[in-house]
């Protein structure tokens, strides 16, 4: 269990260096067939590529090493291997092939070949309260998963795994025992469908609802409980009436990544950081300011302490970059070489390089290579 209120305790600045050596930037090609969008939804490094997924309705697929566009994965349309909207991608490591979450599975190899669409299945008339959401893994060759939710009523599935013939194969029950109540519902696909990630070979399920993350286990094709949250007076309210609205101290999961050793945790907040900072996003062209609560986190599975980490540099968040004193570090995503992957737009990376108080000579050179009209930079650290 992750005692949120321990981590509030144990407010600490961690390097870097605590986990990696080297660290690498990979400026990405700019050409008009290969522009990358201001909202980045996944960055995923493996097989030396780098996939992009933003808000088009497919992969842009760059080198690793040289930044170089190679390719795209999938393609807008109604055709085989098309869609309109990308909801969530997967990566098959050791099958090399990708999944696509959309209406339907849509099935690619990494070099972008289409390997055929899924149906997702139907559920039985008893479970019709349940909407399946498309946010799909891939759990081996033949077998998937998605989360589901529902917009009325009694949630009875909270995942669906599935065949290539649209089978179910099992189901991760919302609740042992079936409990209705009047008021008590929540409408966010967020909370009741949950995202996958995965860590190594694990496949990983956090559904907000319950606050936990669950862990496939293959061998009797079934999600277990891995680890939960325990947010006590933090607990953010996701029910509809919302008791909680004016609870400044609600903390809730954005997003997770996970080695061997270690869980790495972006956490919104309403109003609970002890640092918030002004930041801004991009929309439509145009910044718009508001002020950042977000709080990152980190426990050791090993010595099992969790932490609450503190801004290594005012208003950026992460950890330390004493390599090469540049730009704060965070593992947005851990390959399953255990490198770790973040990324930044370019006008960010310029913007809140201004604020580094002494980067090395390499930062600065490299820094000096880089244009606020370039594609995202790709950091890696070894």
């Amino acid at each position: 269990m992750l005692d949120v209120k321990q981590g509030q305790k144990n407010l600490v600045k961690k390097n870097l260096t605590d986990f990696k050596s080297y660290i690498r930037y990979v400026k990405l090609e700019t050409a008009e067939n290969c522009l990358i969008g201001n909202a980045i939804r996944d960055v995923i490094v493996e097989d030396n590529k780098i996939f992009i997924h933003d808000n088009d309705p497919f992969l842009k697929v760059f080198d690793a090493n040289t930044g170089r566009y190679l390719y795209n994965i999938g393609s807008k349309g109604q055709g085989p291997g098309e869609c309109s909207f990308i909801r969530n991608i997967d990566l098959n490591v050791n099958e090399k092939t990708i999944a696509f979450g959309c209406v339907k599975v849509l099935k690619f190899d990494f070099e972008g070949q289409y390997l055929g669409s899924i149906n997702l299945p139907d559920l039985p008339s008893n479970n019709s309260t349940d909407i399946l959401w498309d946010n799909v893994v891939i759990l081996d060759e033949n077998l998937y998963s998605t989360g589901a939710y529902t917009a009325s009523d009694h949630q009875f599935n909270a995942v669906i795994i599935f065949d290539e013939q649209s089978n179910i194969v099992n189901t991760l029950k919302s609740y042992d025992n079936y409990i209705q109540h009047h008021t008590i519902k929540t409408f966010s696909t967020i909370d009741q469908s949950g995202f996958f990630y995965r860590n190594i070979d694990q496949i990983l399920f956090f559904r907000g609802i319950c606050d936990t993350v669950y862990v496939y286990n293959s061998s009797i094709c079934s999600f277990e409980p891995h680890f939960l949250f325990d947010f006590g007076k933090h607990r953010r309210s996701r029910y509809y009436p919302n008791p909680s609205n004016d609870n400044n101290d609600e903390i809730s999961v954005e997003k997770l990544s996970e080695n061997e050793r270690f869980i790495f945790i972006d956490f919104w907040t309403r109003k609970a950081s002890t640092e918030p900072f002004n930041d801004y996003f991009v929309r439509d062209g145009q910044n718009v300011a508001y002020i950042n609560h977000n709080i990152y986190a980190l426990y050791d599975k090993q010595e099992r302490i969790f932490n609450f980490l503190l801004q290594p540099v005012k208003g950026i968040m992460g950890l330390m970059n004493d390599i090469d004193n540049g730009m704060p570090f965070w593992p947005k995503y851990v390959s399953s070489e255990n490198e770790f992957i973040d990324y930044m737009q370019a006008y960010d990376f310029i913007d809140k390089a201004k604020k580094i108080p002494n980067p090395d000579d390499s930062f600065k050179k490299f820094l000096e290579s880089v244009d606020e009209e370039d594609n995202p930079i790709i950091i890696i650290a070894y």
